[in-house]
């Protein structure tokens, strides 16, 4: 018995391992329906036996060229067991033949796809897996144990499909209904990875650059649905060229009355969730420029999250956190403040020739509006200034006549510390229990500041009184 069933153990073995021979040609291979709008054909293709590795030790492999509406054709290289398959895809594709693969992907009617034109992308693509299992192989060998619901989870929990590579595009243009303009793109790399997809490449907007990354998770379901994370990177970013680029140079619109309206309509306002992330080296505004500038928002539904908004200006700490929501009109809710700011460089920004130590601001404000008019108009808040050591000298020779007929109260030539309450109302911010310190002594110094380019200090008329 013994030797018997050795005999039988070497025969199975050798059946195993033994390959066979021959190919299987076709000839006229065409496959059409689905979202093909044009039938795939190949012309002729051999399928021959090669030797795999375990679990699949023998396999049907077949090569050849598919054209894709690129400039040359696409290599296909296929290999199919008795358990599953790989798929390896190589060469310059058309865009609207990649948005039929993409549907035969089941990644469906992808939008960003839909809006990108260009040379063709050049598709390096590997795709593995099983065949969908029969169903007695679903009914466990030992029979003590439980069979797999055909409704319930799969048995093959670690053997889904995957797919790996990459997805290279020249010379791109995006087109968006959102934009005025185009987005040119120079470089673009699409990677296939296991965290899931994600996006890399610069883009020119008018005259803005910069660099774009966008990555989508892919273990996520209706309890926690796939929120893209999408980040900007910028090296200089001028606020007016880039309202122009989104806007165009002749439309009379606003840059957030553009791009709410495409979200505004009779039934509440639905922005796309995203986790936004903002990094530029300088933000010009007017005559004001932050350096080293990073902005992280959350958006979703009505609104977005001002999760952090960090920057340098006149080398003070920046830093604001607060909400955006929409109706008709945006609504911004900002906390936060900034310090240690260069005392020179902020009284120059307002006309004067200062010299102290650092000041710090901070406080609340809320704005409303689309416009930089609305917004200056609508801005309404509490701030509280505080700086110590400090001197006002004069005004700068670029002041004005406006400013040099104004006498600059004799307290602030010198001081110890000024404390005030900034109320902001009307285009304008005002100077409230505004104290400065001086000799052991609390002086009144009442002020304002009216918005503009550049904004305008005025001190009260009335002379100053000491209080001991």
């Amino acid at each position: 018995n013994a030797k018997s069933k050795s005999s039988a153990a070497a025969a199975a073995k050798a059946v195993l391992v033994d390959p066979f021979t021959g190919s299987l040609k076709v000839k006229g291979f065409s496959l059409s329906g689905g979202p093909l709008g044009q039938p795939l054909k190949v012309p002729d293709f051999e399928l021959q036996p090669v030797m795999g590795e375990s679990p699949q030790p023998i396999a049907l492999s077949a090569s050849d060229n598919l054209n894709a509406g690129g400039p040359s054709p696409l290599s296909i290289t296929a290999r199919v067991g008795h358990t599953g398959f790989t798929l390896s895809l190589q060469g310059p594709v058309s865009f609207y033949r990649l948005r039929e693969f993409a549907q035969l992907a089941g990644a469906g009617n992808v939008a960003g796809l839909d809006q990108l034109s260009g040379d063709a992308p050049v598709l390096n693509l590997s795709a593995q897996g099983p065949w969908l299992p029969s169903e007695e192989n679903l009914i466990p060998a030992d029979r003590s144990q439980p069979s797999v619901s055909m409704t319930g989870k799969s048995p093959l929990p670690t053997t889904y499909s995957s797919f790996t590579g990459s997805l290279t595009v020249h010379k791109a243009i995006w087109k968006s209904p959102m934009l005025a303009n185009p987005v040119a793109i120079g470089a673009g790399t699409l990677l296939l990875e296991a965290g899931g997809p994600r996006w890399q490449s610069d883009f020119t907007f008018g005259p803005v650059k910069g660099i774009a990354e966008l990555s989508l998770p892919t273990h996520c379901d209706e309890a926690t649905p796939c929120v893209p994370d999408v980040s900007l990177d910028f090296d200089d970013l001028n606020a007016g060229l880039l309202q122009t680029a989104l806007l165009g140079a002749s439309d009379k619109k606003t840059l957030l009355s553009s791009l709410i309206a495409q979200f505004t309509s009779s039934a509440p306002p639905v922005w796309p969730q995203a986790n936004v992330t903002v990094h530029a080296g300088a933000i010009t505004l007017g005559a004001v420029k932050l350096q080293k500038a990073k902005l992280s928002v959350f958006i979703h539904a009505a609104s977005a999250v001002v999760q952090s908004f960090d920057a340098n200006l006149f080398e003070g700490d920046l830093h604001m956190t607060g909400m955006v929501s929409d109706s008709q009109r945006p609504e911004y809710a900002l906390a936060g403040g900034i310090s240690k700011v260069n005392a020179k460089q902020l009284c120059a920004y307002l006309s004067l020739r200062c010299s102290g130590a650092p000041v710090n601001v901070s406080g609340k404000l809320s704005l409303s509006g689309f416009a930089a008019k609305d917004l200056a108009a609508s801005a309404t808040g509490s701030l509280q200034l505080e700086w110590a050591y400090g001197a006002v000298h004069g005004w700068m020779p670029s002041a004005g006549s406006t400013a040099h007929a104004q006498t600059i109260p004799s307290s602030l030539a010198s001081f110890s510390h000024w404390t005030a309450d900034l109320s902001l109302s009307k285009s304008r911010v005002t100077f409230e229990n505004s104290q400065v310190t001086r000799g052991g002594k609390a002086i009144s110094v009442p002020a304002s500041i009216a918005f503009g380019e550049p904004p305008r200090l005025t001190f009260a008329a009335e002379d100053v009184a000491e209080k001991k």
